[in-house]
């Protein structure tokens, strides 16, 4: 169909696509650029803020792990532990608990700690799961918590309950140092514990942990009771020794995530007891949320840095909890999450140690490999991940750096809507246009046609106007040129023929083979371009057939050779050499050879002889002397013709 079309409606056509296409080749190209420029700019800032915040969390535990072992080792910490073991022991041998004071007790219990224990838990608690057996347990717990006038979470600023004890007298004594130091350094508790029996003897805090055994008591099994048996048992005598424990649902806390930190505490060479820290969770958080300051730290509005553990699962809170809790809730909902977590997540407020986050990037990380890919998060959402272990003692810790590949590419989306919002008014406007130049083609066309149809009828006095400058006004002369001609065309038929005729004639430039070795080439009559091309092919092609060895162009019937001419045979001669023959060019006249001297033509490596007999004399002088040229003027007597 596109061939029986008008020119004006092709050249609509090919114009409108061609420059269409090449729009569409550069919003391609420029768009694919702009996703790979961007996609590696994402990277970049994405890395970035990995290294800077894993530098900042590990450079953090070390200063915790520094702290611990520098303040197990102070010596008001070895004095306190001392002096706390030393009341904790003598009111383990004296003190008695009355009825009314073990029932407010368990009233406390009831109402402080398993009530809103239980609103943090799937599984519900009684006192009975957490109950202190041991007396001076309920003895300084009643003192320190149900006689303690400031509410839960405040009990800390209670110095001395007045009950008159040694151990009170020490507690109003060391307690505001420690609490100073809890506080200048963020930590959540710290805890001084009896290194033979497990009891915590001390803590800041002053939760439910407070006076319990870590070897026997209720809160042996969690993970702070782990770590502490774990340090009576490696710490080989050295009192550098640190060690960190991952996080766990600890229930003093009220079944929040905590982790803890501790080192032995030495007097002298005999270990006394257990420093303990419980990490505060804000603080890492704040590194990594940088004080929930996202978008101003290149995070935009779905980057997130985050770490994970060994079990997969989160250790610092997503973003999108803490910005949108109700829409994060509804959001994991509907993913492949069990319900059970997803309940434990709305109970606590907290992804930590309940997500599970297992993607490409998080398994790699947990590997010890360190790289950065497109994958899909924990929400189901594409994102560029950067990921990498933390280099943590303790804990097999890593980092993911993370935006949604939407935001990332949300520049380049934006150039695609623009290029599609004026790809129809480009439309339009190619369309007119091309419409518009296809006229200026086509008119001046048509109009020739029309001329060209009343030539083609005979009528060559048709008036061809031939004022144009361009390619239509070249065709349109050569047309009127072709009407000239044709006239004379007629007269000059009968001379033509004859001349081709001639030509034909002169063309014939057979090639004789003398013997099996010499073939010869005799050339007669005026030479041109053409005639000298079809002398080339037809000795190349006769030398390649035959097995000479020599041959011989013969020029004596050549009345003169131009410098193309001269050029179009050593062109031949070389073309012979190519193919293995020796060439010999003879009957060179002397007004011949002086033309080809004037016009500078190299016949160097081409023997010449005067005439065809010198020729087939030196060719088969050549031979009998086995390679060495003869000498012609020696042996021209002893050949005969």
């Amino acid at each position: 169909m596109f061939r029986h079309m008008k020119i004006q409606y092709k050249l609509i056509i090919l114009i409108t696509s061609f420059v269409l296409l090449a729009v569409m080749m550069i919003g391609v190209v420029g768009f694919n650029t702009g996703m790979e420029s961007m996609s590696d700019e994402a990277f970049k800032k994405l890395t970035i803020g990995r290294e800077m915040k894993a530098d900042q969390v590990e450079e953090y535990f070390k200063i915790i792990r520094h702290q611990v072992m520098t303040f197990s080792e102070d010596r008001m910490v070895v004095e306190a532990t001392k002096k706390f073991q030393s009341d904790f022991n003598a009111l383990n041998q004296s003190v008695r608990v009355s009825k009314e004071m073990e029932s407010q007790l368990s009233r406390y219990y009831d109402a402080e700690f398993v009530t809103p224990l239980n609103e943090n838990s799937l599984d519900p608690s009684t006192v009975s799961d957490y109950w202190p057996d041991a007396t001076v347990t309920q003895y300084l717990q009643h003192a320190y918590l149900v006689e303690n006038e400031y509410p839960r979470g405040s009990k800390q600023l209670l110095e001395n309950p007045g009950d008159g004890s040694a151990y009170s007298a020490t507690h109003e004594k060391y307690h505001p140092v420690l609490q100073h130091f809890l506080e200048k350094f963020g930590y959540y508790d710290v805890f001084l514990i009896d290194y033979q029996t497990g009891n915590i003897v001390y803590s800041v805090y002053k939760e439910v942990d407070f006076a319990t055994s870590l070897l026997n008591g209720p809160y042996a099994k969690t993970n702070l009771g782990k770590l502490f048996r774990t340090v009576r048992e490696k710490h080989l005598g050295n009192a550098e020794y640190a060690l960190l424990i991952d996080y766990d649902y600890y229930p003093p806390s009220y079944n929040q995530m905590a982790s803890f930190i501790a080192s032995p505490i030495f007097d002298g060479n005999t270990p006394i007891g257990v420093l303990a820290f419980q990490m505060p969770v804000e603080r890492i958080n704040n590194i990594l949320t940088s004080n929930q300051d996202w978008r101003n730290v290149g995070l935009g509005n779905s980057g997130e840095i985050y770490i994970v553990g060994p079990d997969h699962t989160m250790r610092t809170e997503s973003r999108f909890l803490i910005e949108d809790e109700q829409a994060f809730l509804e959001m994991i909902r509907t993913l492949d999450i069990p319900r059970r977590t997803a309940t434990a997540i709305d109970r606590l407020h907290s992804t930590i140690g309940l997500l599970q986050i297992r993607t490409k990037a998080s398994s790699a990380a947990l590997q010890g490999e360190t790289g950065r890919a497109v994958i899909e998060d924990y929400r189901g959402v594409s994102v560029f991940s950067v990921y990498r272990p933390l280099n943590i003692a303790d804990v097999q810790w890593a980092i993911l750096s993370e935006i949604d590949e939407d935001e990332a590419y949300t520049a380049v989306y934006g150039f695609g809507k623009e290029l599609m919002i004026w790809f129809i008014p480009l439309i339009l406007t190619l369309f007119i246009g091309a419409y518009f130049f296809s006229g200026t083609i086509t008119r001046p066309i048509r109009e020739l046609a029309r001329e060209a149809g009343a030539l083609a009828k005979g009528d060559l006095d048709v008036s061809i106007p031939t004022d144009r400058r361009d390619e239509i006004g070249e065709l349109a002369s050569s047309f009127s040129t072709m009407r000239d001609s044709l006239k004379d065309m007629i007269k000059d038929m009968e001379t033509i023929n004859q001349r081709q005729a001639e030509a034909i004639v002169a063309l014939s430039s057979p090639l004789i083979p003398l013997t099996k070795e010499i073939v010869v080439m005799p050339v007669i009559g005026a030479l041109d371009p053409d005639r000298v091309e079809h002398l080339r092919k037809t000795l190349a092609d006769g030398v390649f057939e035959s097995s000479a060895e020599f041959a011989i162009i013969d020029l004596t019937a050549v009345p003169e050779i131009s410098a193309e001419i001269g050029e179009g045979l050593l062109r031949s001669a070389r073309t012979a050499q190519l193919l293995g023959v020796r060439v010999i060019m003879t009957g060179l006249k002397p007004e011949v050879v002086n033309g080809l001297t004037s016009l500078d033509i190299d016949f160097s490596g081409i023997v010449t002889e005067r005439s065809l007999q010198r020729g087939v004399a030196w060719a088969m002088n050549f031979m009998q002397h086995s390679g060495d040229e003869p000498d012609m003027d020696e042996e021209e007597e002893d050949y005969s013709a």
